[in-house]
């Protein structure tokens, strides 16, 4: 009997333990998820719709969005400079996008707005993008409902160099674990 108390006591103290150290683990995901999100600038190209015309559209402002956006951002030292520098020249990456379009032969209105958007989980180049509000470009063309491509124009993590992401809006079923997590510390 005396052995069985033994062990329940300290059955019960790594249950404790494993606890306390998942309680700290979870807090400190956190404050990384909060600082992560906070310091990273992602750019988003959206579809005028899912059609293959205009996906084939979207891939086609990609490409041509690539070199002028490696131009702009791959001094930036700093977040504040890069969300500067996107805000400065929101108007450049509209006309090049819009001339793409336009040369396609089609009427699309794109618009390129830099703000808070919140996004799901998201892997990139090996990277985890845990799920929140990022600062991001965003080129919409046309009424912009069809799915994204993205990447991230700055992070102080990485040196980034420019590599885009298909982006559906779904996060994978092996992230909705992290997903999951990162709600339930909300609460």
């Amino acid at each position: 009997m005396k052995m069985k108390s033994v062990f329940t006591n300290i059955t019960a103290g790594l249950c404790f333990a494993v606890l306390v150290l998942s309680m700290g683990y979870m807090s400190f995901c956190r404050n990384k998820q909060e600082v992560l999100c906070s310091d990273v600038l992602r750019f988003h190209i959206l579809s005028n719709s899912d059609k293959p015309e205009d996906m084939a559209i979207k891939y086609k402002v990609r490409d041509a969005l690539t070199p002028v956006a490696q131009e702009l951002f791959s001094d930036c030292q700093s977040f504040e400079e890069a969300r500067i520098t996107a805000k400065e020249n929101e108007s450049l990456l509209e006309s090049t996008a819009q001339k793409i379009v336009e040369g396609l032969g089609k009427d699309y209105r794109v618009s390129v707005h830099t703000g808070e958007k919140e996004y799901g989980t998201r892997i990139l180049s090996g990277s985890v993008y845990p799920g929140g509000k990022y600062c991001s470009v965003t080129a919409s063309i046309g009424k912009g409902e069809g799915a994204n491509v993205w990447c991230v124009l700055f992070s102080p993590f990485s040196d980034i160099g420019i590599e885009w992401q298909e982006g559906d809006g779904k996060t994978k079923p092996a992230l909705k674990i992290l997903d999951w997590i990162r709600n339930r510390q909300r609460k």
